[in-house]
């Protein structure tokens, strides 16, 4: 049977991740018609077969480089099953589209009520420490309050891993949905059986987890902000020749070859050549120089910069994604959906931490009920604390945390990084030279 994965929805925006590597994974995946999809590829094969990526019905072709993530952004409309491949049409994939479902709960909702809920354990541990909390309360009052987190939390995991689990995989997700589903059986058993509970570890676990999710989502909002204040920089319009008269056109019909001309105080439209006029103009917004640069016939100029004090017309040559300012924009959105290497790690320690936890956990069963000759219970609670405290809170909150620290700092700073994963290398920094270039 093949297994379609379902894209999730964040922000209003369906969002997946595929690898290309010996062909595409997933490589059946689902979308919701209208609403806008964000499919981002990470070629990790030198092949050059996947070099490009086609969405032939949506008319996308992109070039993709090896180690590159490239996002192919689209909305679908058309129900039923479309393909796409690489550019040689070798490697194939497909895109269910579906009717939209029922609107579920976003990220932060779901952050939101878990914190609800974590609230009354954190007041019956203190409680329990404090003596003024009896322990049949404590039990019953761990298993009301983590339930709810259980259902809006745990089972989005859950559904993860035994995705994961039927393609043969372990990841993050597995981990989280083996400690925290294990933590919680075990309690419902030990609830009625007169023995300790670990309620509050299945609530505690999910709640940092999806700390850590937000604090990744809050990093990705910050990068689009960032997009956005760039975008904001384009002129909306442009004083084009047509038929030997200047006329006032949106920024989108402007096509290579125009004459534009640029009056004081006004932005330029795009990246050209003068061809008649001189002028001062501000291009601080690109090269970081406070000082005016003075601009002649023959002369580049940059779209988005200020002209200053004289009159141009120059010649387009550079539009629409061409332009220096579409190409930084593009820049901080790879940076902005690039994961850093950690993040792959923790997903590849995943494949071999999940069955080697699962086997210690065994393994301790074994020795105390076996060899030492516990009780079953005994030994069954000694072998799922292994499987408790084995559940990477440390892996699912630190990563995106750093990240969001080090993504924001350096943003303050104006500084701008490609990919994700230049945060690692720059710790390793022990001088940083800036060369100024002269115009």
């Amino acid at each position: 049977m093949t297994e379609i994965v379902k894209a999730s929805l964040e922000n209003g925006v369906q969002k997946i991740r595929i690898t290309a590597e010996k062909g595409y994974h997933p490589a059946h995946i689902q979308l919701q018609k209208g609403i806008p999809a964000e499919v981002t590829f990470h070629r990790v094969t030198p092949s050059n077969c996947y070099k490009e990526i086609l969405f032939e019905e949506e008319g996308i072709l992109e070039p993709i480089a090896q180690d590159e993530e490239k996002v192919i952004r689209f909305t679908p409309q058309d129900l039923g099953e479309h393909e796409f491949s690489c550019g040689m049409k070798m490697q194939k994939g497909t895109y269910t589209v579906v009717e939209k479902t029922k609107k579920s709960l976003s990220l932060l909702q779901r952050f939101w009520i878990t914190s609800i809920f974590t609230l009354p354990l954190v007041l019956i541990m203190l409680g329990m420490l404090t003596g003024s909390i009896s322990h049949p309360v404590m039990h019953w009052g761990t298993f009301l309050a983590t339930t709810p987190i259980m259902l809006v939390a745990g089972v989005p995991y859950i559904r993860s891993a035994w995705a994961s689990f039927k393609k043969h995989n372990a990841n993050m997700d597995t981990l989280v949905a083996l400690g925290t589903l294990v933590a919680y059986v075990y309690s419902l058993f030990a609830l009625f059986a007169g023995l300790p509970v670990y309620f509050e570890s299945a609530g505690f676990i999910l709640f940092f987890v999806l700390l850590g999710a937000v604090f990744e989502e809050r990093m990705r909002k910050n990068a689009s902000q960032a997009v956005e204040k760039l975008l904001d920089l384009q002129a909306k319009t442009a004083e084009v020749l047509r038929d030997d008269v200047y006329v006032q056109i949106p920024l989108e019909q402007v096509k290579v070859g125009d004459l534009i001309r640029v009056r004081p105080g006004e932005k330029i439209a795009v990246d050209g050549t003068v061809v008649e006029g001189e002028t001062s103009i501000d291009e601080s917004m690109v090269t970081g120089e406070s000082i005016p640069v003075d601009k002649s016939v023959g002369d580049t100029v940059i779209g988005s910069t200020i002209n200053n004090s004289g009159t141009i017309i120059f010649r387009a040559e550079k539009v629409g994604s061409e332009t220096m300012l579409a190409q930084i924009v593009d820049f901080v959105k790879k940076a902005q959906t690039s994961r850093a290497p950690i993040q792959d790690l923790t997903d590849k320690i995943s494949g071999i931490f999940v069955p080697a936890v699962v086997i210690l956990g065994l393994l301790t069963f074994w020795i105390w009920f076996v060899l030492l000759g516990e009780s079953f219970v005994t030994s069954l609670l000694y072998g799922v604390a292994v499987l408790i405290i084995a559940c990477p809170c440390a892996l699912g909150l630190a990563t995106p945390t750093a990240l969001m620290v080090g993504t924001g700092r350096s943003a303050k700073m104006g500084v701008l990084l490609k990919m994700v994963r230049f945060y690692k290398k720059s710790r390793k920094f022990k001088r940083l030279f800036l060369i100024k270039l002269e115009p």
